[in-house]
């Protein structure tokens, strides 16, 4: 036998074999890339709840209290509530009249805390609408109608929402095409 034949045969032996071990490397490191993606995203999903249960311990809610002559804010949350702005209109309006700069601004209510508002005379029929944020920057918005019964008496209709990104970010741009101030 011809030891060029003998030599080729046995390289390229090796070249098969070299190959074998080289898939076999890119298959493992394959099984730890997708090992490693999905311990990100269990890190991801538990600092996601740990924030999550953060918030809820520091949350602002707005509520609106009061009576027929005097409307206030009050927070009833565990956190304080930031950048409060609110809106207040007929309920014989349909949607909020945008665009509108906001009837009024607060920096900042503290958890337990009252603030009462300048309004008419009369704010039966005035529905009260209130943005805010938490300490984390969540948004959130409340809102409140007031309403009068001749056996209930007086009282307030609340909603408290935490607003999405994609809320907010059609929101402002609504208020670019329409110049509103938010």
């Amino acid at each position: 036998m011809n030891w060029s034949i003998t030599i080729q045969i046995g390289q390229l032996i090796l070249l098969v074999v070299n190959a074998l071990l080289v898939w076999r490397y890119v298959s493992s490191t394959e099984k730890i890339k997708d090992a490693a993606v999905q311990q990100a995203n269990s890190a991801s999903e538990q600092a996601r709840h740990a924030a999550d249960q953060v918030e809820g311990v520091s949350r602002p809610v707005i509520v609106i209290d009061g009576n027929s002559s005097i409307m206030a804010l009050l927070n009833i949350g565990n956190g304080p509530a930031l950048n409060l702005k609110w809106w207040v209109w007929s309920t014989d309006v349909a949607n909020l009249p945008w665009p509108g700069a906001p009837t009024g601004r607060l920096p900042y209510l503290e958890s337990r805390q009252k603030r009462e508002l300048v309004t008419s005379n009369d704010i039966l029929g005035q529905k009260l609408l209130v943005r805010y944020e938490s300490a984390s920057g969540r948004r959130y918005r409340s809102e409140g109608l007031l309403h009068r019964d001749t056996m209930v008496g007086e009282w307030f209709e609340h909603s408290v929402f935490e607003e999405s990104r994609e809320f907010l970010e059609r929101e402002m741009e609504h208020g670019r095409s329409h110049g509103a101030d938010r």
